[in-house]
């Protein structure tokens, strides 16, 4: 085991892809760092989807001629989260995670821009056409 510092100033709980983001970004401002994880192995559910995340209205996504608005990224994930998530901290990711991003990216790690369609809806439906819904599927979004 590790020891770590009896005094932080930032403790995260979480080494996957969200923690240590924020760890690196509480670091190069000054702040002393510890982050802790449970699991044996770095990544949390990062590591599950081969890194894979999605990030609407990114920059490698308006490069390649794509596009979304805050609106349909706030209900496609409404209508997978189940009345899980804070409005206000969903707004947050949508607001500020293609900045995050790209600040992930001039620290040295490159996205890259997955040219498969991934959709959490195992009807397999992309983004613009969740408008149907099908009966009984608790991940497409509800009138």
């Amino acid at each position: 085991m590790v020891q770590s510092p009896q005094s932080v100033d930032v403790l995260i709980i979480g080494a996957g892809a969200a923690g240590l983001s924020a760890a690196l970004a509480a670091h190069e401002a000054g702040a002393t760092v510890a982050v802790i994880e449970k699991a044996d192995k770095l990544g949390g559910t990062a590591a599950i989807s081969g890194g894979i995340v999605w990030m609407p209205q990114n920059a490698w996504m308006a490069d390649a001629g794509m596009s979304d608005s805050r609106d349909e990224a706030i209900a496609y994930f409404e209508g997978l989260n189940h009345g899980d998530i804070d409005p206000a901290r969903l707004g947050a990711f949508v607001d500020e995670g293609p900045t995050a991003l790209g600040k992930i990216a001039l620290r040295g790690l490159h996205p890259q821009m997955c040219q498969v369609a991934l959709d959490q809806c195992r009807h397999g439906l992309g983004l613009r056409n969740r408008q149907s819904l099908h009966p009984g599927c608790r991940t497409c979004p509800r009138p």
